[in-house]
């Protein structure tokens, strides 16, 4: 690894403040585990620059792993580490020392990294790259590149150092961004709907729609692929493509807020509208773009990750590439977990149900896409149509599949999933449940395939031992559309004689047993803003413009009132001045004197 300083000019004009010492420290203090920081210090920044989940926004690419990139504006590295693992050379540039510096403690071991520190458009590259990524920077481009067109230019200053069939990859909002709309401020000038207005108070600071940034790419002679982050680049949970967005891939996703807002509207609610209406492409929060010299079809499809959740254990990103749909571990701690996978699978085709055949690939596993309908929306048809009749046969045929899900009936209960979990249940509701040895967890409707009338499992990552198979058939119906529905839900949970209160307490347990650690913090995010009510707002507008309309007419009122006394007082002046200058006043008052002289 190597640091460059000779074009450093001495200053670190670009800095969130002493927060950045702070980083830098805590890099030091938790080397293995960076997140290990949030139980220390877990404000924002500290959780911007050091959570894993910064990596996914180019976790999913698929980029050469003998090619070579340049980082344009790395920050305090809150990337560089995943493209020193997924690439033959990385050279990472930065504005500031001190950021660089950060890097640099994180990259110690990192053989295939150059650090170059300064801007950018000062620094000369001998060599040219197949890829240049913008993170966040190309909005900062009329601050760093003095002309009349400054991104134009920086887009082309890029293409000097690329390689002809070269990449230049750049993250950015979407000023029209769904987020934007809801009220959330604008990231950069923290003003609300500043982007959508054009940035009318801030000329430096400029982030782009998807037809300006076509514009801007036409311009520059460049083509370029779209892809569509959720909640937006910063912590991507969900990418999506135009290819994508006409597949069944909807994935519900809750945003991220820095801090706590006043929204009109909630964004995670709003989304699936706006995915139904085909929408997505213009009302992105953020957008992953690709440019290139040559028109080149997109590789990665669509792509989901769950690490914002999940122990680090069980972190997976799963996307669709060739008609595959894969399943690659974003760490080596999860490789026991894919092989429980496998086993799953295994188990499964040995029970003779029907599931998605698995492969084995670099560390991951696919699957073939399977043609059909997923059973979710299949159970949203139904109950569109007030079809009841159907809902329940197609849970009827879903318990028939659980029930092949699970082996060895138990009679002696005595040891049991809920003494795992340290849950009290009385013998009473034992006596009432069917346990058995084994079975497999994930038989819930978004889980299934119908193909010509067969049910195709897939995507099953988790099995319990000791367990009742109305545990498992709860989870069918409470990850089901019907969990919204109270009366439909509880229907179903009647028609299996299920007590629901017994298997929310274990099921709240065994989510907290693959959660990470740290997913109530980012949860803190996700709920940090509060939604203004239209119609309070309408009563309270109301309410005030009665006010104002009253002491209106107080105020007219009390004019009149002057108005009044103003003209009786200069009714009364010109009395006294009509006196003042009779005669008959100055003779009294000629009178007066004489009369005072005498006495003197």
């Amino acid at each position: 690894m190597k640091l460059d300083l000779k074009f450093y000019n001495g200053n670190d004009t670009y800095s969130d403040g002493q927060i950045e010492d702070k980083i830098i420290e805590l890099i030091r203090k938790y080397p293995d585990n960076y997140e290990e920081a949030f139980d220390e210090d877990d404000s924002w920044p500290v959780l911007y620059h050091l959570s894993d989940i910064r990596k996914n926004v180019i976790r999913w690419y698929p980029f050469n792993k003998n090619g070579t990139i340049l980082e344009v504006g790395a920050g305090m590295g809150a990337i560089t580490e995943e493209l020193c693992k997924k690439l033959k050379k990385v050279t990472s540039i930065e504005l500031s020392k001190k950021r660089a510096t950060a890097i640099l403690e994180r990259n110690k071991n990192a053989e295939n990294l150059e650090i170059i520190v300064g801007n950018y458009k000062d620094i000369i590259l001998k060599d040219k790259y197949d890829y240049i990524l913008l993170n966040g920077v190309l909005e900062y481009g009329n601050l760093y590149i003095d002309s009349e067109n400054p991104y134009e230019d920086f887009i082309n200053k890029l293409k000097q150092n690329l390689k002809p069939d070269g990449k230049i990859l750049i993250a950015i909002e979407n000023r029209f961004g769904l987020k934007y709309w809801c009220g959330a401020e604008e990231d950069h000038t923290g003003i609300p709907f500043d982007g959508i207005n054009g940035y009318v108070q801030n000329k430096n600071i400029k982030t782009f729609s998807k037809d300006e940034l076509e514009n801007l790419a036409k311009s520059c002679n460049l083509n370029i692929n779209f892809y569509y982050l959720f909640p937006d680049y910063k912590f991507t949970k969900v990418v999506y493509t135009d290819s994508s967005l006409q597949e069944d891939l909807y994935t519900e996703y809750p945003p991220y807020y820095s801090k706590k807002m006043n929204l009109v509207i909630n964004e995670h609610n709003l989304f699936e509208e706006i995915y139904h209406n085909k929408q997505v492409s213009f009302f992105a929060n953020s957008y992953f773009i690709e440019l290139s010299n040559n028109k080149e079809e997109q590789i990665v499809k669509y792509a989901k990750f769950n690490n914002e959740y999940r122990n680090s254990k069980y972190n997976f990103c799963t996307y669709l590439k060739d008609d595959k749909f894969y399943k690659v571990i974003l760490n080596e701690n999860s490789l026991d977990k894919l092989k429980e996978i496998e086993e799953i699978s295994k188990f499964l085709k040995e029970q003779k149900v029907n599931i998605a055949e698995i492969y084995n690939c670099d560390n991951g596993i696919y699957t073939t896409k399977i043609e059909g309908k997923n059973l979710n929306d299949i159970l949203l048809n139904y109950y569109n149509n007030n079809d009841l009749t159907a809902i329940y046969n197609t849970f009827d045929r879903i318990y028939d599949i659980v029930k092949k899900c699970c082996v060895n009936e138990m009679k002696d209960v005595t040891t049991n999933i809920f003494n795992k979990y340290k849950i009290d249940i009385s013998q009473e509701e034992l006596a009432k449940m069917h346990f058995y040895e084994k079975g497999i967890l994930d038989i819930i409707p978004s889980n299934i395939i119908v193909q010509n009338d067969e049910y195709i499992l897939f995507d099953q990552e988790w099995q319990e031992e000791k367990l009742p198979i109305e545990y498992i058939l709860f989870r069918t119906i409470y990850y089901s559309i019907f969990r919204t529905d109270k009366q439909i839900m509880q229907n179903l949970l009647d028609r299996y004689n299920i007590n629901s209160s017994i298997f929310e307490k274990l099921e709240d347990e065994f989510q907290k047993n693959i959660k990470n650690k740290f997913f109530p913090i980012l949860s803190r995010l996700c709920n940090s803003s509060d939604y203004i009510n239209i119609n309070e707002l309408q009563n309270e507008n109301n309410a005030l413009t009665d006010e104002v309309r009253n002491l209106r007419n107080e105020l007219s009122s009390k004019i009149e009132e002057i108005e009044k006394l103003k003209n009786e007082l200069n009714s009364k002046i010109n009395e006294n001045n009509a006196i003042l200058n009779s005669k008959r006043y100055r003779f009294i008052s000629y009178i007066a004197d004489a009369k005072n002289k005498f006495i003197k």
